[in-house]
Formats: structure tokens, C-alpha cells, sequence
């Protein structure tokens, strides 16, 4: 594992609480001063990273929107969103922004100086009964799925905005929710500890996930964050990542973290301690599903590999408060822009194995990149080892010339 510090890439003059990747090396940065007449703020800034190498990272900023501007008597601070799925070509992406008990859509673009522009906004729950908590798409981009604080999660048919269906899912507040990239499903975390994946078609629960008898002990924890992703963009390795923290954290210097990796059956396959010092609050896989980005309310951000859940970069205090969202940017990626799958690599990050983009309510954007392992090819390696075994038997040699 290696230890080492972020690249400051942008700082905002607002609290940041949502970033997502929209094609390519663009990204949208949210959050806001919410209701209060700080003078803080709400808005959308899209930008794009222009350069990355070892020693810096350049951006350029595309466009920000003020959203007070856009949505009328609704002077809200975006605290969470999601994009709908891209492809490379396309100019604009529709971003879905959690506004207190309102999900608003916006049209935001990769042109300069072109402001987001309003799509709708719908009421997810009872202004006086909760809030927006999560939101994502549906893998066709054919609706957008919210959950509340009241454990609610509903289903919005895109473009008309009109509910599909609405389950009651969980007791008390749905904290994270992930959704399924091939399937109309999505697992939930509730703050209840309970862990559910919803059929979204049908709005009923399908499965509730559990532990084996080995992993009695779990039973005390509750999912903090959970996220789905592919296996080095096969779809046919579909695997679910969460972190998990005790029920009740009486004593943090003797609480234990877990990431874990789950089957494509929901039962847990793999699982890792975390550092007792990175209390998750959120977390993330990169495009190719090859590696996880996990943030923490102490502000530390780490880099782990999917497969064995090893952490392999981890930097402290990336930023001066808790992260409030991290999102991988695509170093390679599946691109359908010609009518067939094709896995597209970027040149700008082409030195990397993985990039990192982490925000929080410091108003700092930071970027941590994973250097590209060097490999050696099979006949460099063979080459190598016949080296070796020739200078072992010269040295042999040497020996026993020298023993006469």
C-alpha cells in the first residue's frame, strides 16, 4: 500500500456534496449554502480535466449554473444526484439532483459557457415527513429510482416523471442505494440494518440479504454504502461491494469497519477490515470494476483492489472534513457510440490505473491517481529467469574452480 497526497484540482465557493463523471474526462461538481441567506450558493459546475501527470492536475471549467435561479421557490442545496448513463459522443447528459423531498432533472452540457438547463422535478416524499437520501437510473435510462428518508423508494418513469411504482422498503431511512447495471433491481442500506435488493418492475422486495451462519457476528453491523460493478467490464461478473459499521459504536478504538464483496447470488464472498481511523461514508468502483474508492468521515480517501480487497493507496486527511462523494473517472471504458460494445481507452489517463475524484463540504475537489503497475511480458520474464539459473551455475562453477 502506498501512502501519498492528492492533487488539489478545483475549489469551489460552495459545500460539495455530489460529483459524477459525464463522458470522458468530464465531471459535474453539486452542493450548495442550502436555504439560509448566507450568500452561499446552490449550483451545478461542469468542468473538464485537461491534464494529468504525477506532479499536477489541470482542469477547465465548462459552465456553472446558480439552480435557485432555475427552479422557482425551491432555494435547496443539491446534497445528492446521479447522471444518466453516457456515451462518449453525446453533448449533454441528464443529471438528477436530490433538492430536500424534491428530485429535480437537469440538462447539463459539455460546451462552455452553456448553463444547465430544467427538465422537471417531482416530490419524492412529504416535505414535513423527510427528504431525498439517494437516486440513480435505470440501466436504459427508461426511469429514475429515489429513495427517502422515510425508507420509501420509488420508481419515475423518464421522460414523463410520473411513478411507476413505490415500495416500502425499509423501517426508518434508506441511507444508501445502488442499482443494478443489467437489471431492473437495486439493493438497499436502511438505517434500520437492514439490507434489501427491490424488484423495481414489479415494486416489491426480492431478497433480503443475509449473512451465513459463519458470520453470526455481522448481525451487529448495518451497510454503510453499497455499489455494483462488473469485473474488468466483463458483464457476465456482476459483483456487489458495501462497507459496514457497527449498529452502535460505543468505543471507536475497539470497533471493527468491513468492506465487503458479495456473490452473484447476494451472499458474501470476500471480506476486508478497514483502518479502525476511516469511518466510510461513502463508496465507489471504477468503470472497469477492477477497483474500489472508499471516503471517510475523518476525511481520508483509499484505493482498494476489488478482487482481494487490498488496499493499495491511501492518502490521509485528503480533505479537512468528511468526503461527501467520490467518483472514479474512466480510464477505459465501454463505449457504444458505433452500435457495438467496444472497450475504449483514454488517452489522458493512459499512465494510470486509476483515477480518483473526491469531494466534501471544504468546497475541494482532489484527485488521487493510481500509477500504472509496470509488468513484465512472458518472454522478458523467461529471459530473465535463464539469466539467473546461467549465473547460479556460474557461480557454482566459479566455486568448486576455486575449492581445487
Amino acid at each position: 500500500m502506498t501512502k501519498d497526497s492528492k492533487k488539489s484540482l478545483l475549489c469551489t465557493d460552495f459545500p460539495l456534496y455530489s460529483v459524477q463523471c459525464f463522458g470522458g474526462q468530464h465531471f459535474i461538481a453539486a452542493g450548495g449554502g442550502g436555504a439560509a441567506k448566507t450568500g452561499i450558493p446552490n449550483a451545478i459546475e461542469a468542468f473538464e480535466i485537461t491534464h494529468l501527470d504525477k506532479y499536477r492536475c489541470e482542469y477547465e471549467g465548462l459552465n456553472r449554473t446558480l439552480t435557485d435561479d432555475l427552479v422557482a421557490d425551491k432555494n435547496e442545496a443539491i446534497m445528492n444526484g446521479a447522471v444518466s448513463q453516457w456515451k462518449l459522443k453525446e453533448r449533454s447528459v441528464y443529471f438528477a439532483a436530490g433538492m430536500n423531498n424534491q428530485c429535480t432533472v437537469f440538462e447539463v452540457y459539455k460546451e462552455p459557457n452553456k448553463t444547465a438547463k430544467y427538465v422537471g422535478a417531482v416530490e419524492v416524499c412529504d416535505a414535513k415527513a423527510g427528504y431525498q437520501t439517494s437516486v440513480g437510473w435505470a440501466h436504459d435510462n427508461s426511469s429514475i429510482i429515489t429513495a427517502d428518508s422515510t425508507g420509501g423508494v420509488s420508481v419515475w418513469n423518464f421522460p414523463s416523471l410520473e411513478m411507476k411504482v413505490r415500495i416500502a422498503a425499509h423501517k426508518s431511512e434508506v441511507e444508501w442505494m445502488a442499482i443494478n447495471p443489467i437489471s431492473h433491481t437495486a439493493v438497499t442500506c436502511g438505517r434500520d440494518g437492514s439490507m434489501l435488493e427491490l424488484n423495481l418492475d414489479k415494486g416489491e422486495i426480492e431478497n433480503d440479504l443475509f449473512w451465513t451462519s459463519e458470520e453470526v457476528h455481522m448481525k451487529s453491523y448495518r451497510c454503510r454504502a453499497c455499489c455494483y460493478a462488473f469485473v474488468n467490464h466483463d458483464r457476465s461478473k456482476l459483483k456487489l461491494f458495501s462497507v459496514h459499521i457497527p449498529k452502535v459504536m460505543k468505543n471507536k478504538q475497539k470497533s471493527h469497519l468491513f468492506l465487503v464483496k458479495w456473490d452473484s447470488r447476494l451472499l458474501p464472498e470476500r471480506k476486508a477490515l478497514l483502518p479502525q481511523t476511516d469511518t466510510p461514508s461513502c463508496l465507489a468502483t471504477s468503470i472497469d470494476g477492477n477497483f474500489l474508492g472508499v471516503g471517510s468521515l475523518e476525511g481520508h480517501v483509499s484505493i482498494y483492489i476489488s478482487f482481494s480487497l487490498k488496499c493499495v493507496k491511501r492518502v490521509e486527511f485528503a480533505h479537512s472534513s468528511f468526503v461527501t462523494g467520490i467518483v472514479f473517472a474512466p480510464v477505459t471504458f465501454p463505449d457504444t457510440s458505433n452500435g457495438k460494445r467496444e472497450i475504449m481507452q483514454s488517452r489522458l489517463f493512459t499512465d494510470f490505473d486509476a483515477v480518483l475524484l473526491s469531494i466534501s463540504i471544504d468546497k475541494q475537489v482532489n484527485c488521487i491517481a493510481l500509477p500504472q503497475r509496470t509488468t513484465l511480458s512472458v518472454g522478458v520474464a523467461m529471459l530473465f529467469c535463464f539469466a539467473v539459473v546461467l549465473l547460479v551455475g556460474v557461480g557454482i562453477a566459479f566455486g568448486a574452480v576455486l575449492n581445487l
